[in-house]
This record gives C-alpha cells, sequence and structure tokens, in this order.
C-alpha cells in the first residue's frame, strides 16, 4: 500500500464518530480533493501527500486551481502532508496556498507547483502522540480560522 493510501486510511478509521470522513475518489474532476472531512458544522476539503525526505510543500496545479475556486467561494480546505523521515504531519490551510501566484512566487516542476520555503503550517502534529490530539488540533485550527 503506497503512504499516501495507508496515511488516508489512518485519517479516516482514526476519526471519533461525531466526524464524517469520506474519502472521495472521482474521474469526473480534475484536481478535487482526497477527502472531505465534516465536524460540529465544520465542512472542509483535504488534499493529503505523503513524503519521504522532501521538505518542499507541493501540489499539482490541477488541486491549486479547484482549491482556488472553493476559497473564492467560501469553501475551507487543507493541505495535509504526512513526513515519513521526520515523523510529523504538517497542516496547511488552503486558503494561505491560494495566496500565491503560481506563474510568479512558486516553482512550476512539470504539472507540480512548489510553494515558497517561507511558508510555515497552520500546525504541526507530531506522529505517535495519538489521533485524538490531532483531530483536537484540527478543531481549534477550525475554530479559529474558518
Amino acid at each position: 500500500m503506497s503512504g499516501e493510501k495507508e496515511f488516508r486510511r489512518w485519517i479516516v478509521q482514526s476519526a471519533d464518530n461525531d466526524w464524517l470522513c469520506q474519502t472521495i475518489e472521482t474521474s469526473t474532476g480534475s484536481g478535487v480533493p482526497d477527502l472531505f472531512l465534516c465536524t460540529h458544522g465544520y465542512q472542509v476539503w483535504a488534499e493529503l501527500k505523503s513524503t519521504g525526505s522532501d521538505k518542499d510543500v507541493y501540489m499539482r496545479i490541477s488541486q491549486y486551481r479547484w482549491f482556488r475556486k472553493l476559497i473564492a467561494r467560501g469553501g475551507y480546505g487543507l493541505l495535509i502532508i504526512k513526513r515519513l523521515k521526520d515523523k510529523r504531519v504538517d497542516v496547511y490551510e488552503a486558503k494561505v496556498l491560494t495566496r500565491f501566484n503560481a506563474a510568479t512566487e512558486c516553482v512550476l516542476k512539470g504539472d507540480d507547483i512548489i510553494f515558497p520555503k517561507t511558508l510555515t503550517p497552520a500546525f504541526t502534529y507530531k506522529l505517535g502522540v495519538g489521533a485524538k490530539t490531532f483531530y483536537k488540533r484540527l478543531v481549534e485550527l477550525f475554530e479559529r480560522s474558518y
């Protein structure tokens, strides 16, 4: 099983009953995020990545465009990156990612956008601490910036 699939399974299976975690698999649209999350009235689209040692924050151009449309219409999204080497998960808000102009402020590598290294996550979760902590931090993030 790939790192990203394993990570998605961990997120979905670790959620308490007050969370709706729906994996999204579609061939009808380009760039649609991997998960839809909902709890306590907060509705969130999340794109997941899993990486070994790469420190760059990246996504496909189609994903970036999808998030730009979501944010422009008042939606909320996250880019969640599991960093295997560092044993952590970084959570980035899509509204911060989409403030960059992909053509001038980001590095384009093929179909990927690599964001500036100065970009800091909304929060970082240390793997192994427990999934309840991860979900608690998500709700705290929603409460302060949703």
